[in-house]
């Protein structure tokens, strides 16, 4: 199988023995995980090291989890057996992972870096794949490509958005708005 763009630079900073990013949850989710429906399926995209999923699992959720770097999954692998949590995690590119039809509860993305197009079709099957009243937490570093992406493919489904981006964060309770 051939390696998806940019996965030889993940496998390269993840297959360091120390995280990277640490073992604690981004701040921006622990301060959003209140609007996920409590120990609802959620997916987290483009995972990394397991971080966020891990801690998402120790709340109650039921996570599955996809990162392009076979040492990040690995490494979110070995977190959550230290842990003590269940964990589903896979080793898949966001351009391919199936995500199915009203399975999600929640969707977490932090910081999923992929090219515009994958991008724009992920959003769409995101918004295909959460269930009615699902939410989709979302930190970019910047939202001027995210919000059409969102505007155009996410609202039939989603119910509720948060983002952060470099400018502070917002949430979208109305989509119509």
């Amino acid at each position: 199988m051939t390696q998806a763009p940019g996965a030889a630079h993940w496998e390269a900073r993840y297959g360091d023995p120390h995280y990277h990013y640490g073992t604690e949850p981004n701040d921006f989710l622990r301060e959003q995980v209140g609007a996920l429906p409590p120990g609802g399926r959620v997916l987290c995209i483009a995972d990394g090291e397991g971080r966020n999923s891990v801690f998402l699992a120790s709340m109650g959720f039921q996570v599955t989890a996809f990162d392009l770097a076979e040492a990040g999954v690995a490494k979110a692998r070995r977190l959550a057996a230290e842990q003590g949590v269940p964990l589903d995690a896979h080793v898949a590119d966001a351009a391919h992972f199936p995500i199915g039809e009203g399975e999600w509860d929640g969707v977490v993305s932090i910081f999923a870096h992929m090219p515009p197009p994958v991008r724009a079709d992920l959003h769409r099957r995101v918004a295909v794949g959460l269930r009615a009243g699902g939410v989709l937490l979302l930190e970019q570093s910047d939202t001027s490509n995210v919000h059409l992406d969102v505007q155009h493919a996410l609202y039939g489904n989603l119910e509720s958005l948060i983002w952060l981006d470099a400018t502070g964060w917002a949430s979208l309770a109305d989509p119509a708005a």
